[in-house]
Order: structure tokens, then C-alpha cells, then sequence
């Protein structure tokens, strides 16, 4: 379960829990999170962030320049946390604003007006699929957004 920037869950946990990760990643409902789906979801979330940059950038990018990877993981982590709620339709506007900030910066960067060195990850507090929710007993699982016209992965 790893891709060239996500390299682990842990890297998403910034932004995304292991909790929720599990739970947004459980199709089948068995408690766990499904590797399939969650490898999926990694290729799109890499394939969105160096789609982005590619004009200015070769790809995939030089991994092994510490800087570089952590900016890419910082990226990709805040790509994916934006994806990870529009799943099951628990998006709250922090998200959203935080996806739209994303893009422009990485449109910066594909632009030339921002460099991938010259950014600095800093650390975001957890956002949490509960975060806006009056209740924290909601289930993001296939049945239990049946109700609200949801349940079905939306790649």
C-alpha cells in the first residue's frame, strides 16, 4: 500500500486520521480498510498532484532529494484529504477551502511563479470526517450514506 509519494498511510495523517482513513476506506464493512480501493485511490491522488506540475517539473519526481519528496508528500497529503471526505460526501468548507488553496499554489508552482523548494510544508491540524458534525456517532461506511443517496465509491 504505497506509492512513489505516498509512501504510507502515515503521510496523509496530518490532514487525514487513521481512523478515518479505515473507516472511508471500509467498502466492504469488515473494519478494515480495503487495500485495493486504498491503492486506487493513492494512484489518483499522485496522478492529480503531477499532473499539476508536469510542465515544469519531469516525472515522477526525484525522490530522493529529501525537500522535494516532503513538499510532494505535503501536497499529495492535502490532495487526498479533500478526495478522501468527497467519498462519502462528508465535506466540510475547511476542506474545501484548504483543496482550492492547493490547487492554486500547485498552478503557481506549474506556472514558475512558486518552485517546489521554496515551499515549506507546515503542519495542519486533523481533519477529522466528524469535525463539523453535531453527532460523532455517524457512520461513513456504504450503509450507513445509503440514506443520504450515497454508499458507492466515487473514484
Amino acid at each position: 500500500m504505497a506509492g512513489t509519494y505516498i509512501t504510507a498511510a502515515s503521510v496523509l495523517h496530518p490532514f487525514v486520521s487513521a481512523a478515518d482513513l479505515a473507516e472511508l476506506f471500509d467498502d466492504d464493512e469488515d473494519g478494515a480498510l480495503d487495500a485495493t480501493v486504498y491503492d486506487a485511490f493513492v494512484t489518483m491522488i499522485e496522478a492529480q498532484f503531477e499532473s499539476r506540475i508536469c510542465r515544469r517539473y519531469d516525472i515522477p519526481l526525484d525522490t530522493a532529494d529529501a525537500t522535494v519528496l516532503a513538499v510532494a508528500q505535503f501536497y499529495c497529503a492535502r490532495l487526498a484529504e479533500y478526495h478522501v471526505f468527497a467519498r462519502r460526501r462528508a465535506m466540510t468548507p475547511e476542506v474545501l477551502e484548504r483543496y482550492k488553496q492547493t490547487l492554486r499554489e500547485l498552478d503557481d508552482i506549474n506556472n514558475g511563479k512558486a518552485g517546489l523548494k521554496d515551499v515549506t510544508p507546515a503542519e495542519s491540524p486533523v481533519v477529522t470526517a466528524h469535525s463539523s458534525a453535531e453527532s460523532t456517532d455517524r457512520s461513513f461506511s456504504p450503509s450507513g450514506m445509503a440514506a443520504w443517496g450515497g454508499g458507492s465509491s466515487r473514484g
